[in-house]
C-alpha cells in the first residue's frame, strides 16, 4: 500500500491542517542505527504505534532485553503498561515545560561526567528517586550544547513577543 493512501488531514504540530500527513514509526540502537520502521494512517495517534513497533522488533531468543526510550507524547498509561507487561525497561523524555520542577535539583549539583564523550560536549547526570512513581528513578541531564539551544530559543521566543507587542501597540 502506498503512503498516498495513508495521508490523512488531521492534528497537526506544525499547525498545516491543510496536508495531508503519515506518521512514521522508529526504532533506532544505541547508535542510531535505524533497526526498524513503519508508516502508518496520518490519523493515529503517536502514543498507539508503540505495541506495533514492539512487535515488529521481537526478537525470538534474544536473552537481552532492549530500554525503550520513548518521548512523553508515547508515554500514555497504557504504554507504560504495555512496557511493564512485556518486561522491558524503558526511559521517558518529559516535555520542557515540567522540566522546571527540577530546577532545584539541576542547580544542586552533585552531577556526574559522562564517560566517553568528545571534551568539546561534555554531558552530565544525575540520578534522583521519581517521587511521582515508587521505585523509578528521574535521569537528570546537562551539557552546554543544549544550555546554549535553550538561550536560543528563548531568545527567538522573546524577540517575536517584542515584535508583537509593537504591532499591537501600533494597532492601538
Amino acid at each position: 500500500m502506498g503512503t498516498h493512501r495513508l495521508g490523512r488531514h488531521d492534528r497537526n504540530k506544525q499547525k498545516r491542517y491543510d496536508c495531508r500527513q503519515v506518521a512514521v514509526g522508529m526504532a533506532f540502537d544505541e547508535r542510531g542505527l535505524a533497526l526498524a520502521h513503519d508508516v502508518f494512517d496520518g490519523n493515529i495517534a503517536e502514543s498507539r504505534t508503540l505495541a506495533h513497533m514492539l512487535d515488529r522488533l521481537a526478537l525470538p531468543g534474544e536473552d537481552m532485553k532492549p530500554i525503550v526510550i520513548l518521548d512523553a507524547g508515547f508515554a500514555s498509561q497504557a504504554n507504560i503498561d504495555l512496557l511493564k507487561e512485556r518486561g522491558l525497561g524503558y526511559l521517558i523524555k518529559i516535555t520542557r515545560g515540567s522540566r522546571t520542577r527540577h530546577a532545584k535539583d539541576f542547580a544542586a549539583g552533585g552531577f556526574t561526567l559522562v564517560p566517553g564523550r568528545d571534551e568539546k560536549d561534555p554531558v552530565e547526570v544525575k540520578t534522583l528517586a521519581d517521587p511521582d512513581h515508587p521505585g523509578g528513578f528521574l535521569i537528570l541531564c546537562r551539557s552546554a550544547l543544549r544550555r546554549e539551544k535553550e538561550t536560543a530559543m528563548l531568545s527567538r521566543a522573546d524577540a517575536r513577543l517584542l515584535a508583537n507587542i509593537a504591532a499591537l501597540r501600533k494597532n492601538i
